[in-house]
């Protein structure tokens, strides 16, 4: 192989040429561009760290064939223009000090500001008092004479904290674009890159805000998270298959640093093994490095706030907190909800679980420095990751915890009274009741507890529709209950389906999507939305991925091409999204939609799609057949509405393949 993959996929380092993938979805090429080429007005790129913003810079400024100049800010404001003068010094403080024409302030006052910069022990503040320029004047008139028409100061976050320091970049910007007023002097522009609340501090100023076109760098869809991975393949002689592309997109939630760090790590795996597919095995192998050594920044941030210095361990109470935090994306949450939301197991052991939440918290936001608190749009307190990244990370995880506990699936469990149980035909030990948690079921009552006692099962809980897909392929439960979407990608593995949960209205095992926009958007109808961003809970979704589908195809398109989807929203967080600008439609659950008053006034209905089938309690088919039958008689038996159902009743293969037809016609790639 001639190219190695370090050198394609840079999860470290700057885009390698012909990676860029176009950031089209949101125009945002465009826009930037359009900013760069307007007289007399600074750029303010905005954006989670990762996101992809010094490369956006990078690979512009190539096509366009602008020289700029990158200084990341580090420091106060005076150390930050005194690293660009650090750098310039070495091009052109010869060409000043030697030019006799022009403002003979720049080339006198500057000419001897580099020679006594490099030769004198004095600050930098007194150097400027002495040749009577502003340190900003001085950074101006440099790049003027050093021909860089722009300076980009990156990681503006990394700015020391400070009124005094945030105006010294101001002041910088304000000369950029007072100079562009004045005839015949050329003028350098200012790009200032970081995360949304860095550059809202730096433009609270009115006269700068005025001289600043600000640009939204978003995080990236899965479309063109797949493009890097295409490209990079092509660029190795080398394949992702189609579930570890989609997978490598979707655990990286929009962050391009995370798509080159999991191809890169998955492609040393194939390549390994000897051979040129990177298949969904080798992103698993290489997920569990990434998590162990290959992100030791927040690595060692997560061991030491999740640290029990009593017991010398990791605290599970503490990466529980953690992982509640970060369960929704955004990773932003409120104080009550947390509370409310995580599970009862945690701090079982101290006498106020409430309080000691509240301690855990304290700490993260205090000592650790891993959260901040942040007051929510309605003016509650909440919480969010100091770090965007982190939260990727924590959800990593969780999610190898949650894979670690499946493990315990093919064992060989003996029950309370030393006997075995016959659960599953040939005695191989299948012990495994996995269920998605966004589909409640009444576990806790008696006919269900009196059946997995009977049978030795154990609940396996997921939050992640298709990492629990996943799972399921890889290592089969005894029974579990899954939305239907998710049996079209399991229906050839070894799995039969049991009962459907049934609709309370009407009492149909079937339930109805509503696709909808946010009252701002203009769309009134379906075709309007062609490049639009779909909010999904994930590909083996029902409502939010497969309904989508089915309805672009009774149109005649295919989900594929018509729409980029962001997946890994919560179950009932695809409004929310809508909202706050993540996403531009949603298919929502009627029911789920309704229940919510305000989303009749936030948002729009453009679209449905009815007849979906509801969820379904599948079994292995080693699975013995009296258990199966035990099953049945367990579910059927009850009547009560649990989360929008109303009981179950009898399913089987057939009853499912007028569905199976549509579905596979309507994800069909073109």
């Amino acid at each position: 192989m001639a190219v190695k993959p370090s050198e394609v996929f840079t999860p470290a380092g700057a885009v390698a040429p012909g990676m860029f993938a176009t950031r089209a979805s949101e125009e945002v090429e465009r826009r930037l561009a359009d900013a760069l080429e307007e007289p007399g007005f600074q750029v303010a790129l905005y954006g989670w760290t990762g996101v992809g913003k010094t490369s956006l810079v990078d690979h512009l400024c190539g096509i366009l064939g602008i020289k700029y100049l990158k200084v990341d800010c580090g420091g106060s404001s005076a150390d930050v223009m005194s690293e660009v003068l650090s750098v310039l010094d070495i091009r052109v403080s010869k060409e000043v000090i030697e030019s006799t024409s022009g403002d003979s302030e720049l080339h006198g006052g500057a000419g001897r500001f580099f020679g006594g910069k490099l030769g004198s022990g004095s600050s930098s503040q007194e150097l400027f008092e002495r040749y009577g320029s502003s340190l900003e004047k001085v950074v101006v008139d440099a790049l003027v004479a050093a021909e860089v028409p722009v300076l980009f100061l990156d990681n503006l976050e990394d700015l020391e904290d400070g009124e005094a320091n945030r105006q010294g970049i101001r002041l910088l910007m304000k000369k950029c674009s007072d100079r562009n007023r004045e005839p015949g002097l050329e003028a350098p522009k200012v790009i200032v890159a970081g995360p949304p609340g860095a550059v809202e501090g730096l433009l609270r100023d009115e006269t700068v805000l005025t001289r600043t076109r600000p640009v939204g760098v978003p995080q990236m869809p899965t479309g063109e998270m797949e493009e890097i991975l295409v490209r990079g393949a092509e660029k190795l002689e080398m394949a992702f298959d189609d579930d570890c592309r989609q997978q490598i997109a979707g655990y990286a939630e929009g962050f391009p640093h995370y798509v080159h760090l999991f191809a890169l790590d998955s492609c040393r795996v194939a390549i390994r093994d000897g051979r040129s597919e990177v298949t969904l095995d080798d992103f698993r192998d290489a997920r569990d490095q990434i998590v162990d050594t290959r992100t030791p920044t927040l690595s060692a941030a997560y061991r030491r706030a999740t640290w029990d210095r009593g017991l010398d361990r990791s605290s599970s109470d503490r990466e529980g907190v953690l992982a509640g935090v970060a369960r929704d994306v955004p990773a932003k949450v409120s104080r009550s909800a947390l509370h409310a939301d995580l599970p009862a197991g945690l701090f079982r052991e101290q006498g106020d679980r409430a309080r000691s939440i509240d301690e855990v918290l304290t700490e993260f936001c205090g000592e650790f420095g891993i959260l901040e608190d942040v007051e929510l749009e309605d003016g509650s307190p909440g919480y969010r990751f100091r770090d965007p990244m982190m939260p990727v990370y924590v959800r990593l995880r969780a999610r190898r915890s949650r894979r670690e506990a499946a493990d315990t699936w093919v064992s060989s469990l003996a029950l309370p009274d030393g006997s075995r149980s016959d659960l599953v035909a040939g005695d191989s030990g299948m012990r495994a009741f996995a269920r998605d948690m966004s589909l409640v079921l009444p576990v806790g009552e008696r006919p269900w507890q009196v059946f997995l006692e009977r049978h030795g099962l154990e609940q396996v809980e997921y939050d992640d529709i298709d990492r629990m897909g996943e799972d399921l392929a890889a290592e089969p439960a005894a029974i579990a209950f899954v939305p239907a979407g998710a049996f079209i990608h399991l229906r050839g593995q070894p799995y039969e389906p049991v009962a459907t949960a049934l609709a309370p209205s009407g009492e149909v095992p079937e339930l109805t999507g509503l696709l909808v926009v946010s009252v701002v958007n203009d769309v009134t109808e379906l075709g309007q939305l062609r490049g639009a961003r779909l909010a999904s809970t994930g590909r083996f979704s029902t409502t939010s991925y497969l309904g989508p589908a089915l309805l672009l195809h009774e149109q005649g398109e295919s989900i594929h091409d018509f729409f980029e989807t962001v997946e890994g929203f919560a179950v009932g967080g695809e409004v929310e999204a809508l909202l706050r600008g993540y996403a531009d439609v949603a298919m929502v659950e009627e029911k789920t939609w309704e229940s919510d008053p305000s989303n009749r006034e936030r948002t729009r209905v453009i679209g449905r799609c009815d007849r979906l089938p509801a969820p379904l309690l599948i079994a292995a088919t080693a699975v013995d057949e009296g258990v199966v039958a035990d099953l049945a008689e367990t579910v059927l038996g009850q009547r009560s509405v649990v989360d929008g159902f109303s009981g179950f009743a009898p399913c089987r293969r057939e009853d499912l393949e007028e569905f199976f037809a549509e579905a596979d016609a309507a994800l069909a790639r073109p």
